[in-house]
C-alpha cells in the first residue's frame, strides 16, 4: 500500500486550509463578479441604441390602438392629409362620430426626435395605414428604417 505524503492528502490531520487559499478565493470571485458588471453595464447601458431600437416597436403598436379606435369611431382611418393630428383635434366632417381626442401628447416622435411617418391608403395595400419611423439616421428608405407589421 503506498501511503501519500501527508501534505498532499487533504485528509490528513496535519493539513489544514490556510488563510492564503480562502483570500485567492475571495478575490478571484470579486474579479468574476466585476467583469459581469462591466459587461453587463456594455451590453445594456453603454448602447442606448439597443433600448431605442426595442421601444419604436412598442411606441407604434401604441399607435396601432389609437387609430384603431379612431377608425372603430368614424368609419375610416385618417387620411394622409389629416395625419396624426387627427388622433388629437376632430377632423372637419366628423364632429358626430369623433370621439377624441385619442392621444395624450401632441409630440408623437420616435425615441430618435424624427416625427413618425403616416399615409392612409398605403401605397402597398389600399385598405391599410403605412406608419413608419426613419430610424437612427433620420433618413426615409434605408435599412434602419422600422415599420409597423401587420401581426
Amino acid at each position: 500500500m503506498e501511503s501519500k505524503p501527508p501534505i498532499l492528502d487533504p485528509q490528513s490531520p496535519k493539513r489544514k486550509p490556510g488563510k492564503r487559499a480562502a483570500i485567492w478565493k475571495f478575490w478571484i470571485g470579486c474579479g468574476v463578479l466585476i467583469c459581469l458588471v462591466v459587461t453587463a453595464y456594455i451590453v445594456y447601458f453603454a448602447n442606448p441604441q439597443i433600448e431605442r431600437v426595442n421601444a419604436g416597436p412598442m411606441e407604434m403598436r401604441y399607435l396601432k390602438t389609437v387609430l384603431g379606435n379612431f377608425e372603430l369611431d368614424n368609419g375610416r382611418y385618417p387620411t394622409t392629409a389629416e395625419g396624426l393630428d387627427a388622433l388629437l383635434s376632430c377632423p372637419p366632417g366628423l364632429t358626430a362620430t369623433w370621439r377624441g381626442p385619442y392621444l395624450e401628447r401632441t409630440d408623437e416622435v420616435d425615441k430618435w426626435g424624427h416625427p413618425y411617418h403616416y399615409s392612409f391608403p398605403s401605397p402597398t395595400d389600399p385598405t391599410h395605414y403605412d406608419l413608419h419611423s426613419l430610424g437612427p439616421d433620420g433618413i426615409d428608405g434605408t435599412a434602419d428604417d422600422i415599420y409597423k407589421d401587420w401581426d
